[in-house]
């Protein structure tokens, strides 16, 4: 664990081992080299290179090739551990003093949210009875109870992922908010009411796309993901201004 870090190094310091022209590393996102700061007194060079990339065993390693990859250490260090990062296709980083745990709160953000999305995501498609049609009768995979459902979410994810990558983050968006059709958000959180967890999940990335696209003339989903209650954002005086259009090609789809 991150945690154990420094009183792994204090404990190898305490055995007075020497250690000079040797290099001590760690891996942990949160933690720069001064984690291993008991090692230098052993004569060694102390580092800290994390790659930004989801590796869940071996079978991740090709996942290596195009990521980031956060390097910091002493300096006989910094450089080997720049031709490392390098030699596995990564590209090597620095992060700003004291920034670690932005850093690392990135990290967890963007590895762990889809997943969390899928999963959320998964349990709606499979209570919307979303079934193979006769024209799909062969599985995605031998895991039947939400496969389908997991694999359509996971090929609509790398659509969009697809297109950020080819368009940038922005022209990406799709979707209700960026038409700016508060009587779908609305229809969505009323079909959510007796799921609270999932619809607070729903606002709060809601809210973060909205930010993204921009509440001018759409202050009215803005008011509808805030208070969290199911009705059209629309007034008496009419229809809120249509807002600006969106870089690149309008894609309506999901």
């Amino acid at each position: 664990p991150d945690r154990a870090i420094t009183s792994v190094a204090a404990a190898i310091a305490a055995t007075g081992a020497a250690l000079p022209g040797r290099g001590v590393v760690h891996c942990c996102a949160s933690r720069g080299p001064e984690a291993l700061a008991a090692l230098r007194g052993t004569g060694a060079a102390v580092g800290a290179v994390h790659p930004l990339q989801a590796l869940a065993g071996e079978r991740s390693a090709p996942l290596l090739e195009g990521s980031l990859m956060a390097v910091e250490a002493d300096p006989p260090l910094d450089a080997v551990l720049q031709r490392l990062a390098a030699d596995l296709g990564c590209r090597p980083v620095t992060i700003a003093p004291g920034a670690r745990p932005l850093y690392h709160a990135a990290a967890v953000l963007a590895a762990n949210g889809p997943l969390a999305l899928l999963d959320a995501g998964a349990e709606l498609l499979s209570a919307a009875g979303v079934a193979a049609g006769r024209a799909g009768e062969v599985p995605f995979s031998a895991d039947p109870p939400v496969a389908l459902a997991e694999a359509g979410l996971i090929a609509l994810m790398r659509g969009a992922l697809a297109n950020a990558e080819r368009a940038g983050v922005r022209a990406a968006l799709t979707g209700p908010i960026t038409r700016g059709d508060g009587v779908t958000i609305a229809a969505h959180l009323t079909a959510l009411g007796r799921r609270p967890e999932v619809a607070r999940l729903y606002r709060a990335i809601g809210r973060a796309t909205l930010h993204l696209a921009g509440e001018e003339g759409r202050e009215g989903i803005a008011r509808l993901l805030e208070e969290g209650r199911p009705r059209p954002c629309s007034s008496p005086a009419g229809p809120p201004a249509p807002h600006p259009p969106l870089p690149e090609e309008p894609d309506p789809w999901p």
